[in-house]
């Protein structure tokens, strides 16, 4: 019968079949075997290979493994120059073989990479790892110079690896849940050419990509490591940029039974506290990240930037929530020439991502401020600017806000975080994912409109522009201080200038003043 005959094939393979898939299994057998004996082999030259991307361990010609390797076997005079080559060249076979990809990145539980130590025989080494590590750490640090091409970086990375290892296996590795170890893939552009001796980069430089592979073994909870803090006496929690506090009881693990959130010592009316929720023509101002692809909402925020601009005097501070809302505004407002018209009324500056370049950004930024004509200085939540800086005086009179700066939930850090916190929600009384993220994008907030009125005889203004501020569902995390100053305070575009408690009538106000004090 046909359908027989169908069945028969369905369960009946070929010897031929059957031998060749048998001998396949043998190889892989034989392939698991091989790349377990090499990798035990490769115990000690990974470790000398530290600071090397994996990237160039599996791409790199024999010719410039030669170069490489004699300046790291005089650290490691034991290894052979020969054998390294010869292990990395027979890893790379395997790992092709295998098809292990680095394009992508990969993640594991932490018991899958205690799993892997134990399996490697790293356990048991781990401790006298530590005493080396500290050893060699002293040693750079004293003598640098014995240790040939031995970078800080790679004290560094050592250090790192130390402190991360003692709590990963503290007390019989209590901890093991509370890391998630995860290899990341990072690719960022870069510009090939160094300032002048002018201080300038050229913007026609030619862009070169940059990618980078990188282990992290993420802590989930703070309090592994505040418990370090149990055996003192008391301990004190001080910050301007503390709020929203709800969950810090939780993440810390530990009880404050004690909590002060007093007013800002700057007198209220040396402060002007405001949203704008609307766009010039009445529609609300959405900054959320699907409001943002509208051009009537990125006119509309151009708008608010100028019209703030141009009636403060000095420094204006203006915060965004990522990068990619940066260069989606300034190309907008390039195309409808309101960068412009920004220009013609402040010198315009941009935080940089690159050390360097945001330490050229900064200083001119200080130069160009307490000038007549002012500068623009626009940053992003959790950047260099808005966390740690400081801009007192005439170096912020007003900071605005865009949006509320709700993290990333697609990175595997904030991801992983999220299930950690959904997984002890109930056993260790962390906020849900969802409260976390609230928490998160309000700390950021407060943060950045912390970086202006530093002390008593400061003065200036706030503009935070969201729509979503007429709530009390997105103010009630606002720093204390900013929610006693803003009351009620929530404008269009009309009253922003024209009201009698409108912003133009402060700065003008606090201008007159400041000339008559002086």
């Amino acid at each position: 019968m046909p359908g027989e005959m169908a069945r028969d094939a369905g369960l009946t393979l070929p010897e031929e079949l059957q031998i060749a898939m048998l001998e396949c299994l043998d190889r892989l057998e034989c392939l698991d075997e091989e790349l377990e004996h090499r990798y035990k082999a490769m115990d000690g030259i990974l470790i000398t290979f530290g600071v090397v991307q994996p990237k160039t361990l599996l791409t790199s010609t024999e010719e410039k493994l030669r170069d490489i390797v004699p300046n790291l076997t005089k650290i490691y005079d034991e290894l052979c120059t020969e054998d390294i080559i010869l292990e990395i060249l027979r890893l790379r076979r395997h790992l092709e073989a295998a098809s292990i990809s680095l394009q992508e990145a990969v993640q594991w539980t932490t018991l899958q990479l205690l799993k892997f130590i134990v399996k490697w025989d790293y356990s048991d080494s781990v401790p006298n790892f530590g005493k080396s590590a500290e050893k060699f750490c002293k040693k750079l640090r004293e003598d640098a110079s014995s240790l040939y091409g031995v970078s800080q970086a790679t004290g560094t990375l050592v250090e790192s690896i130390t402190f991360i290892l003692r709590y990963l296996f503290n007390n019989n590795c209590e901890h093991m849940e509370d890391f998630r170890p995860v290899l990341v893939r990072n690719v960022h552009e870069a510009r090939d050419t160094l300032p002048s001796t002018r201080g300038w980069r050229s913007t026609y430089s030619q862009i070169e990509t940059k990618e980078m592979l990188s282990l992290r073994l993420l802590c989930m909870s703070p309090a592994v490591v505040f418990s370090d803090l149990s055996v003192a006496r008391c301990v004190i929690l001080s910050s301007g940029t503390l709020a929203p506090i709800i969950s810090l009881y939780s993440e810390l693990g530990a009880n404050f039974p004690l909590k002060v959130s007093p007013n800002h010592v700057v007198p209220p009316d040396r402060v002007w506290v405001g949203t704008l929720n609307t766009c010039p023509d009445g529609t609300p101002l959405e900054c959320t990240m699907r409001g943002t692809d509208r051009p009537s909402i990125l006119d509309a925020l151009g708008r608010a930037v100028h019209e703030v601009a141009a009636v403060t005097p000095n420094g204006v501070l203006c915060f965004l929530p990522s990068y990619v809302l940066m260069n989606k505004l300034i190309k907008r407002w390039r195309e409808t020439g309101l960068w412009h018209e920004l220009g013609d009324i402040k010198h315009l500056f941009q935080e940089s991502r690159n050390a360097q370049d945001h330490n050229d950004v900064m200083e001119d930024y200080y130069n160009y401020v307490s000038t007549k004509k002012g500068a623009i200085l626009f940053a992003v939540y959790r950047g260099k600017v808005s966390e740690g800086m400081d801009f007192k005086d005439h170096q912020a009179r007003a900071v605005i806000t865009v949006g509320i700066p709700y993290p990333n939930t697609f990175d595997t850090t904030i991801r992983e975080k999220m299930r950690y916190n959904d997984k002890h929600t109930r056993d260790r009384s962390l906020l849900p994912s969802s409260e976390w993220l609230r928490v998160q994008a309000y700390r950021a907030l407060n943060q950045a409109v912390g970086r202006c009125v530093r002390h008593r005889d400061d003065w200036g203004a706030v503009l935070l522009c969201d729509s979503r501020f007429t709530s009390n569902y997105y103010t009630e995390h606002l720093a204390h201080w900013l929610r006693n100053f803003l009351g009620d305070n929530h404008n269009s575009f009309s009253s922003l200038l024209n009201s009698p408690k409108s912003l133009s009538s402060f700065m003008q106000k606090m201008t007159i003043k400041e000339e008559i004090d002086l």
